[in-house]
């Protein structure tokens, strides 16, 4: 496996190129905790995230080029929001706030926002949004207020981009914030997570499935090993879902991070424990490639995981840590990997200081490191 890494310092501006071709230019503002979500167009927006404080400020990448063009900045600034790309080109935004945020909806022809209808339920932090096979966008979870109280609930809304209506869909069997929900192959949802109090994301693994047909959710099992918060979803190319990492995370708790694995079946609705990552890791990123394999950009490493034969490959180390949500988004076969987070953690978990990264990096598996 090999890979191009492309990075351009803000100060220097010095270009360093391990196996030629042209670099990128990095953004106007480092960020993290941002969105990032390939147009049809084929080019990268960002919008979001957070330096030292939440942006509203967006950015085009033009991968042909390899220049940055502001896009409109949000109504609203967001941080740990979810945006979707949805048939119409257009992109819904949803949540990334300390209070609650009406969503919002960009045009890529445009280039302008409009907020939309406003959720029964308004989502702050902590839920997952799905394009779902009929065109419509599941939202499930996260932390909401509900008569006065700021908490996780198993709440779950669905967005029609035809009348930019929101309905209600049935609630989750539990209640869950920080989890991953997967569109599968047979048009049902698969949701994972942990159990969620007020303070932590602490103890057993479980998932549950969506049936956009019935309206009705059905128990998906237990994982074999708790993965408590930010860990990695990956839908196989087989149809299989991948769960990996992760870490139990509280207010009065060490974070506790786990290097285990395990693969949902959806034929047997069963779970199975794979082999171990190479590290223990929490706040990582996959993307499927199309050989099959999995790329794990990780906050210090990048590695490849073949699940055919449930094995690893290192590709190299990161140039610089990247812990916070950093956002990794292929074209064609190469993996933009856009910001991240400088991040130092206390003894507990908290953050105690925080920096924007604003290179881009990109992995190209046809050549060299």
């Amino acid at each position: 496996m090999k890979i191009t890494l492309y990075l351009i310092t803000l100060f220097s501006m010095t270009l360093l190129i391990s196996c030629g071709g042209s670099g990128l230019d990095p953004m106007t503002t480092g960020r993290g905790e941002h969105a990032t979500t390939l147009l049809q167009n084929g080019q990268l927006f960002v919008s979001g995230g957070r330096d030292a404080k939440p942006l509203n400020s967006t950015g085009i990448l033009d991968p042909a080029t390899g220049t940055w063009s502001a896009g409109a900045p949000m109504v609203n600034k967001r941080y740990n929001h979810s945006q979707i790309l949805m048939g119409n080109g257009n992109l819904l935004v949803v949540g990334g706030g300390v209070r609650d945020l009406t969503p919002e909806i960009y045009n890529p022809t445009t280039n302008t926002w409009s907020e939309t209808q406003k959720m029964r339920y308004p989502r702050r932090q902590g839920h997952a949004s799905t394009l779902m096979s009929d065109g419509r966008i599941l939202v499930t979870g996260g932390i909401a207020e509900v008569n006065g109280n700021k908490k996780a609930v198993p709440h779950a809304e669905i967005y029609d981009p035809s009348n930019e209506t929101w309905s209600d869909a049935s609630d989750m069997l539990n209640p869950r914030e920080r989890h991953e929900a997967i569109l599968l192959d047979n048009n049902k949802i698969l949701v994972v997570g942990s159990n969620t109090d007020d303070f932590q994301v602490v103890g057993e693994t479980s998932a549950e499935l969506y049936d956009p047909a019935t309206n009705q959710w059905s128990d998906a099992g237990i994982l074999n090993t708790p993965h408590g918060t930010s860990f990695a979803a990956q839908k196989l190319a087989d149809g299989r879902v991948l769960i990996a990492g992760g870490g139990a995370q509280g207010k009065y708790i060490a974070p506790t991070i786990t290097d285990a694995m395990d693969i949902y079946d959806p034929e047997t609705n069963k779970w199975t424990a794979v082999a171990s990552m190479t590290s223990k890791s929490w706040e990582l990123t996959t993307n499927l490639l199309t050989n099959g394999t999995i790329l794990f950009v990780k906050a210090s490493t990048i590695e490849t995981y073949d699940p055919s034969t449930d094995s690893w490959t290192l590709i190299g180390d990161m140039p610089e840590s990247r812990a916070g949500v950093n956002t990794a988004t292929l074209v064609g076969d190469k993996t933009y990997i856009i910001g991240g987070s400088s991040i130092t953690y206390d003894i507990y978990g908290g953050i105690s200081k925080r920096e924007g990264i604003s290179t881009v990096l990109v992995y190209d598996p046809a050549v060299e490191w």
